[in-house]
């Protein structure tokens, strides 16, 4: 067997590996090249040290004594370095690193170096690592495995459109199996026909028959001492005010600076609209599947049903998302980022897991639950008007509905705001 590369451990501050996993690898070593001496081991252990380093020196300067035997020495560098316990990071943290792995287009047909001093293609790289990752987060049931192949550059994606990858494994196993040649001539075309598209915006934007009057105005230039008119400003069309614009700093729906989003189009009334929308809201409602093997098997169905029959499509109340397993119902004031009632939006772990729930489905609560404050908002002002015979509207977000209201829903830029909220809330 040859003798493997030097590692170059230096045993500073600055060190990546850890001095345990470094001894460890020496180890590793000495028993590869079946070294029995101490003398042996003590020379593989000194000629794998970054040469006039923090840890040569240390080796250099140690008495005789503490290094007369491999086991002397051994002692001797855990009293140097001693074990530290590392800080385990939280399943909120775990589920978020699994989310960051990600595979960049730039990095598709390259190579990179393990610790070991392998070479390996950057996308085997990334499916070593997914695997272990969704077993930190403890996603055994895939529940974010969309969300993890939506997030890989499309070249890939057409490589392994036909390969089984209902789980992290096979998705893992799916990507490994992609020849080098085929991914580098996929990154190129797709390289190409990006650069063709842009190509063709640009010339459409060129040929546009308002480009000579745009170039003319952007000549234009007014002389310094010319009186310009003013005129008031305009007046914005009807809408439904931002429900949590004046109460109790639990944030708002529609971001900082945005205004009035919600505008009301083709001259529709605001009762008018949100009873609607309201009455689609129930007519298109799904099932939340059980939390179970059964509805784990439903619910990534439903997902993946949803992803094929709805490219594009911008949620609203007629394209629900489905729902995670185990998480609260609509209208139940639940948090939008983990989908459990009981705490504001940001409430700290382990209060909060943080943005646990697939980003769509995060959007898709922000809508309904928009859509279910201004309903209700509605009923009470209807019922302080005392209407004769007003009863309170019992509704339910997991049955289906039929109601004779076709309308073309969409949802609008108030509704997915930079601040959502997270429920009703008291009034203050």
């Amino acid at each position: 067997m040859t003798e493997s590369r030097s590692l170059r451990w230096d045993g500073g501050p600055d060190e990546k590996m850890a001095p345990g996993q470094f001894l460890r690898e020496i180890n590793i070593k000495i028993e590869d090249k079946n070294y029995t001496t101490d003398a042996k081991k003590i020379d593989c252990f000194q000629n794998n040290l970054d040469y006039g380093g923090t840890a040569d020196i240390w080796l250099d300067d140690l008495p005789a004594a503490d290094k007369a035997t491999w086991a002397d020495l051994v002692a001797a560098f855990y009293i140097e370095w001693p074990r530290t316990a590392v800080v385990k990071a939280s399943k909120a943290e775990r589920i978020w690193a699994l989310k960051e792995w990600e595979l960049k287009l730039e990095e598709l047909g390259k190579k990179t170096e393990t610790l070991g001093g392998k070479e390996v293609w950057m996308h085997v790289k990334w499916a070593d690592g997914i695997v272990a990752k969704a077993k930190d987060a403890e996603d055994t049931g895939g529940l974010l495995l969309q969300d993890v192949v939506n997030g890989l550059p499309m070249p890939i994606r057409d490589l392994i459109c036909h390969q089984p990858r209902t789980t992290y494994r096979e998705l893992a196993d799916a990507i490994r199996a992609v020849d080098a040649v085929e991914l580098k001539d996929g990154v190129s075309k797709y390289t190409k026909d990006e650069e063709t598209a842009c190509l063709v915006r640009v010339n459409a934007a060129n040929a546009s028959p308002t480009l000579a009057i745009r170039e003319s105005l952007a000549n234009t230039h007014l002389p310094p001492d010319h009186t310009q008119r003013s005129y008031a400003a305009q007046q914005p069309r009807a809408a439904l005010a931002d429900p949590f614009g004046n109460g109790g700093g639990r944030g708002t729906l529609f971001g900082p600076g945005r205004g009035n989003l919600f505008t009301i189009p083709r001259g529709v009334g605001t009762g008018a609209l949100v009873s609607q929308r309201h009455r689609d809201l129930l007519h298109f409602a799904i099932i939340q599947q059980p939390d179970s093997e059964t509805g784990r098997a439903a619910y990534q169905a439903q997902v993946v049903e949803w992803h094929r029959n709805n490219p594009g499509t911008t949620l609203d109340e007629q394209h629900h998302y489905p729902l995670t397993l185990g998480t609260a119902p609509l209208g139940s004031r639940e948090c939008y980022d983990c989908g459990h009632p009981g705490h504001t939006q940001g409430a700290p772990p382990p209060v909060c897991l943080g943005q646990t729930l697939p980003e769509p489905e995060q959007t898709w609560r922000r809508i309904a639950g928009f859509i279910d404050r201004e309903f209700k908002k509605e009923n009470r002002a209807a019922a302080g008007v005392n209407y004769i015979g007003y009863q309170p509207q019992q509704y339910s977000y997991g049955n289906q509905y039929t109601y004779p209201y076709p309308y073309v829903g969409s949802s609008y830029p108030g509704e997915v705001g930079d601040m959502p909220g997270n429920g009703e809330g008291p009034s203050v």
